[in-house]
């Protein structure tokens, strides 16, 4: 695990204390959502943050040419698509650099996903929980036993997204060893409102873990 974001940012506030903490990544979401967030005020908050923190569009099933004004307008590091986007949808979007989430039920569901590896400038995949009804943001896990063989499959960075919190974050590590970890209502106190307490505790357990992980390598690289 050697990578985290933190989604669904609507305020500078929640911005500022999770770069403080040591994110790697903070999500704005531009999809209709409890989370959603104007590209004005994501520009803002953009603007106010360090260049070495990647800021991640959030978009499902969006119209191409809106995507790429939003991405434009607010310096987007990255695209993620949470919806059904094409292959063909993704390559319009080069060079912009893509997150293909995929909101899937089990591993046997992996065609939704490997089509997209040889899509140049999809760079990590993102496996969410499916929920029926419902685009991302649920809270919902998957089965992470279950993923274990899967995920060696997969020969570019796995995101895992649903449900993590502090609580079950050494369980998620223990049974899938993901690349990185994607947190959203794990660490608010209402949508869209970051918890402080939620953040510093997660954040103290992940620089737990990735200690304890440069500590078993012994090479001090992850």
């Amino acid at each position: 695990m050697r990578w985290i974001k933190i989604c669904g940012i609507t305020n500078l506030e929640d911005a500022e204390r999770a770069v403080s903490l040591g994110t790697d990544a903070l999500g704005f979401v531009f999809a209709e959502s409890r989370r959603r967030i104007e590209p004005e005020e994501a520009k803002r908050i953009i603007a106010a943050l360090p260049r070495k923190v990647e800021k991640i569009g959030v978009f499902y099933n969006q119209d191409l040419s809106e995507v790429r004004r939003i991405g434009e307008y607010c310096r987007l590091d990255y695209f993620q698509l949470h919806g059904e986007e094409s292959m063909e949808y993704c390559r319009a979007l080069a060079p912009g650099r893509i997150i293909k989430g995929i909101r899937v039920r089990k591993p046997e569901d992996s065609a939704n996903y490997e089509r997209y590896f040889t899509v140049k400038n999809v760079e990590r995949i993102l496996l969410d929980s499916f929920v029926e009804g419902n685009p991302g943001g649920t809270g919902e896990r998957l089965n992470w036993r279950d993923w274990q063989e899967k995920l060696l499959q997969i020969p570019l960075p796995v995101i895992i997204a649903g449900g993590i919190n502090k609580d079950n974050l050494i369980e998620l590590q223990r049974e899938l060893k993901p690349w990185g970890i994607d947190l959203s209502s794990g660490v608010e106190q209402a949508p869209g409102k970051k918890d402080k307490k939620k953040l510093e505790e997660l954040f103290a357990l992940y620089k737990e873990i990735r200690k304890s992980e440069k500590s078993f390598r012994g090479d001090g690289e992850l």
